[in-house]
């Protein structure tokens, strides 16, 4: 019957999504896409737009080709100078742990031991005649306890919360406060042991990629984007780290879908909602994954004077990448990857004369969300980009919309007529109270 069959593929349409799998990686978003997301704040405590805050962070991003360096990162914690593995482990007190001593006792041990070899290093003053060698305290270690490298949200605070304002950290970079210059040391590769040295001990130049200055001029570029925000609350310098401009902001998606179909005059209608809270990776790719919530579906009476029920339940909306690209011109763009999984649920049905009703499971044809977006699909996944800015201020419940997608895709199986209006919000989310 094509009533009967309407059922069966309709039913289908309003609970079924398909299932996810190997996906590739998101081509660049094409020019529709871009927009300009001025005024949207993602925190409280943050002055900057989203895209402001964006663009702070892929700036801090710059520098770490340079901060995980070999040349920063051994002296920056990676490297034990007081283990065997030391080229002059031999001059070294042995079962030294260097995490064991106070300031005075490290610097003592490290300008008496290890600036015998490494003397070949510049001095602003230039009053004592000689180089010097120092290794930094664990406070601005650039890995872990473990010895792995610190994430660049990390690494971003850390800059903060050791340097007392954003000048201070800038003349570190240009100048090594005046004093020692490690970090032209480190550029110029040779670990201030100078030509002999590096035969000595058969080392070779690891230089890192850029020059000081160029370093320089990239924290200039981070600290001027940063706005003033540098500790929490501004103008305190003994104040924690602000996270604006380290921390990518917390960011959600909404999705809300209706699907209908239509098969000779008669209308069945279904609806599934999802909050997805995301979270962004080193990439500035955020990701999540959260259950769709099944709003009410109605069909008709099949055969006339039957009910039918529809019970949907389970599925998640899956945001495999949300990509925020900022650039310097403060324009954003926004890519979704999304794919909702399969649902399931029951069907009854009561029909006059039947001993009882009868409820048989939606297992279904299922993928009717997938065939009906089929244009956006890319892979195994759906494409959604071209996110377009409020026309004016939109909050909800302290929230910031920050852009707003609605896709209306139609198409015909087995006769039946499917719609399925689907409408996605990325949100700015206040910071959680400490």
């Amino acid at each position: 019957m094509p009533c009967a069959a309407a059922l069966t593929v309709t039913a289908a349409a309003l609970l079924s999504f398909s299932t996810s799998g190997q996906r590739p990686a998101l081509a660049s978003p094409p020019p529709s896409a871009v927009r300009h997301l001025a005024g949207v704040e993602s925190a409280e405590s943050c002055r900057l737009s989203l895209g402001e805050q964006l663009k702070a962070i892929k700036a801090f991003g710059e520098m770490m080709p340079v901060f995980k360096h070999p040349r920063c990162l051994n002296c920056h914690g990676a490297l034990d100078v007081y283990s065997d593995k030391h080229p002059g482990a031999s001059a070294i007190d042995e079962g030294l742990d260097l995490t064991l001593l106070t300031r005075e006792l490290r610097d003592s041990v490290s300008q008496q031991q290890c600036e015998s070899c490494h003397d070949n290093i510049e001095r602003k003053d230039r009053t004592s005649g000689k180089g010097g060698w120092m290794i930094p305290n664990p406070p601005v270690f650039f890995v872990d306890k473990l010895g792995k490298l610190k994430s660049d949200e990390d690494l971003c605070l850390q800059m903060k919360r050791m340097e007392e304002t954003p000048d201070s950290f800038t003349s570190h970079i240009a100048k090594d406060h005046n004093t020692i210059q490690f970090i032209k040391a480190g550029f110029e590769g040779d670990r201030a042991l100078g030509t002999d040295g590096l035969e000595q001990w058969k080392l070779t130049r690891a230089k890192p990629r850029g020059t000081q200055p160029a370093l320089a001029a990239q924290a200039n570029k981070w600290v001027k984007l940063l706005d003033g925000h540098w500790k929490e609350p501004p103008g305190r310098p003994s104040s924690p780290p602000s996270k604006c401009g380290c921390v990518m902001p917390r960011i959600e998606l909404t999705m809300k879908t209706k699907i209908s179909g239509t098969s000779e005059g008669q209308v069945m209608t279904g609806a599934a909602s999802a909050t997805v809270p995301l979270t962004a990776d080193s990439g500035l790719v955020y990701r999540g994954e959260a259950p769709l919530v099944h709003g009410q579906y109605t069909v008709p009476p099949l055969p006339p004077g039957c009910n039918v029920k529809l019970a949907p339940s389970g599925g998640t909306l899956a945001v495999k990448e949300a990509r925020l690209e900022a650039a310097d011109d403060g324009r954003t763009t926004i890519a979704l990857l999304v794919n909702p999984t399969n649902s399931a649920g029951t069907m009854t049905v009561s029909c006059p004369g039947l001993p009882g009703p009868m409820t048989t499971p939606l297992m279904m044809v299922a993928q009717q969300w997938r065939f009906v977006h089929e244009p956006d699909r890319r892979n195994l996944d759906y494409r959604i980009d071209g996110f377009e800015t409020p026309a004016g201020p939109a909050t909800r419940g302290g929230r910031t919309l920050v852009g707003r997608k609605e896709v209306t895709r139609t198409t015909r199986q087995q006769g039946v007529a499917i719609t399925a209006n689907t409408t996605f919000e990325l949100w700015s989310v206040p910071e959680r109270s400490e």
